[in-house]
C-alpha cells in the first residue's frame, strides 16, 4: 500500500470528486493525473477531498498524489528562539512526507531480486534507446524492424521455393484448363495426354443440346404413334399409310374405301384385357369373321403387347347417397377382382357386370355368390347381367 498517492478507477461517467486519504499540509502538494494526464482546475470541497473540472470516464485510471516541496526547509530554527512543540511538529512532518514518498518511489521502481534480476512489476519501460551492443535491451521498435525483415526474407524465399516447386505445374493446369477443344494435351512429364476441361465441357454442352433435340424427336414419335391408332382424316404420317382406327371404320372420317379394304371383321381383332389368355381366347372365337381373320389369326396373337399401368381399388370411389347410383363393369375376365375391391359399406344401388364366356363361368358363380351375399338380386341379363339391392324385378323401375 502507498503512502503518498492513490489510485481509482470509476465505474461510471458521473465521478468527478475523489477522496484524499493521506495527509497533507498545503492543497498544492496535491495533484490528479487521469490515465497519465495531468488535471488542472483543481478545487478541495473539504479537507480530506478533491474535485476536478468534470466527470472522468468510465474505467480510467485517476491517481490523487501528494508531492512534498524540497525547496526549502519548512522551519528555520534560530538561537534564542523559543522552541515550541507546533515549530517541531511542522519541522517532522515535511521530512516524514519525503521519507514515505521516497519509500512510494523506491517500492515503485524497477529493483533487483535476490535472483539478480531486474523487476519491473509487469510494467511498460518507457524511453528506452536503441541497443548496440548484444547484451542491451532491445525496443519494440528494434524488434518489430527485425521481424518485419525476417517476414520479407521469408517470403522471398517461400516465392522461390513456389517458382521452383510450380515450374510445371502452372503451364500444365493451364493445359488441364483450356487446351483447345479437339486436341489432345501432353504434360510435362512426357506421357499424361488427354482432352481439356474446355472440351469435355463442349462435349457436355452438345450431348444437352442432342439431349433436347431427342427430346423433341421422341413428342414428335409419340405423335406419330397416336395418329397411326387413332387418326381418321388423312395419312398417319407423311402419305405412309392410314391408321389403326380407319382401317377400321372403312370410308368413315374422309378415308376411301381403299383404306379400309372391308369391314373391320375381315382382318381385326380389336381385344384388350387383364389377361393375354383372354385375348387368345376371343381371338381364336371370332372366326366367324371370315377367311382373311382366320388366315392372319397367328399373326394377331403375335402382335399381342403388353402395358404395366397403375390401378386402385373400386373402394376409392365415392357414391353419392341421395340419388340411384349404377356400377358398370366391362374388364374383359377380371369383374371378379373388381368386386373384391369393393367398398361394400358403400355400394351401388345397381350392378351390371359382363358375363358372356364359358370360360368365365367359375368367376361367375364366385360374383353371384359375392352379390347376393351383400343382399343384391338378379334382375335378367343374359350376356350383361344387372344386379340391385333395392328392387326384386324390372317392372318395379318404371311403376
Amino acid at each position: 500500500m502507498a503512502f503518498s498517492y492513490h489510485n481509482y478507477e470509476p465505474t461510471n461517467n458521473t465521478t468527478d470528486t475523489f477522496s484524499i486519504p493521506f495527509t497533507f499540509t498545503a492543497q498544492s502538494e496535491i495533484s490528479v493525473t487521469v490515465d497519465g494526464v495531468a488535471q488542472t482546475g483543481l478545487t478541495f470541497p473539504s479537507s480530506s477531498s478533491v474535485q476536478l473540472t468534470s466527470p472522468v470516464a468510465s474505467g480510467s485510471l485517476v491517481q490523487v498524489r501528494r508531492t512534498t516541496s524540497l525547496a526549502s526547509r519548512a522551519i528555520d530554527f534560530a538561537s534564542g528562539s523559543v522552541l515550541t512543540e507546533e515549530d517541531l511538529d511542522d519541522s517532522n512532518i515535511q521530512v516524514f512526507h519525503a521519507a514515505q514518498e521516497a519509500i512510494d518511489t523506491s517500492n515503485d521502481s524497477i529493483t533487483l531480486t535476490p535472483a539478480n534480476r531486474w523487476d519491473a512489476g509487469g510494467s511498460i519501460i518507457n524511453n528506452v534507446g536503441t541497443p548496440t551492443s548484444n547484451t542491451d535491451a532491445a525496443t519494440k521498435a528494434y524488434a518489430d524492424g527485425i521481424s518485419a525483415a525476417a517476414t520479407a526474407a521469408a517470403t522471398v524465399a517461400a516465392n522461390a521455393a513456389v517458382a521452383t516447386a510450380t515450374g510445371d505445374i502452372i503451364p500444365d493446369a493451364t493445359k488441364l484448363a483450356i487446351h483447345p477443344i479437339g486436341s489432345q494435351y501432353t504434360l510435362s512429364d512426357g506421357t499424361t495426354t488427354d482432352y481439356s476441361a474446355k472440351h469435355y465441357q463442349n462435349a457436355a454442352s452438345t450431348s444437352a443440346t442432342n439431349a433436347a433435340t431427342s427430346e423433341t424427336n421422341a413428342g414428335t414419335s409419340e405423335t406419330n404413334s397416336q395418329n397411326w391408332a387413332v387418326k381418321t382424316d388423312g395419312y398417319a404420317e407423311g402419305n405412309l399409310g392410314y391408321s389403326s382406327k380407319a382401317w377400321a371404320i372403312g370410308d368413315t372420317g374422309g378415308v376411301s374405301n381403299t383404306a379400309g379394304a372391308g369391314p373391320a371383321k375381315d382382318w381385326a381383332h380389336g381385344q384388350g384385357s387383364f389377361s393375354k389368355e383372354i385375348i387368345i381366347y376371343w381371338i381364336k372365337k371370332n372366326k366367324s369373321r371370315g377367311k382373311n381373320y382366320i388366315k392372319n389369326i397367328d399373326k394377331f396373337i403375335n402382335s399381342i403387347r403388353s402395358k404395366t399401368i397403375h390401378t386402385k381399388k373400386i373402394s376409392f370411389i365415392k357414391i353419392p347417397k341421395k340419388c340411384m347410383s349404377l356400377l358398370i363393369i366391362d374388364v374383359q375376365g377380371f369383374e371378379l377382382e373388381v368386386l373384391k375391391g369393393m367398398n361394400w359399406k358403400n355400394s351401388p344401388d345397381f350392378i351390371v357386370y359382363e358375363d358372356d364366356l364359358t370360360i368365365y363361368n367359375n368367376k361367375s358363380n364366385s360374383i353371384r355368390k359375392i352379390l347376393n351375399n351383400k343382399g343384391y338380386k338378379y334382375l335378367g341379363g343374359k350376356y350383361d347381367k344387372i344386379f340391385s339391392k333395392k328392387i326384386g324385378n324390372m317392372s318395379s323401375i318404371f311403376s
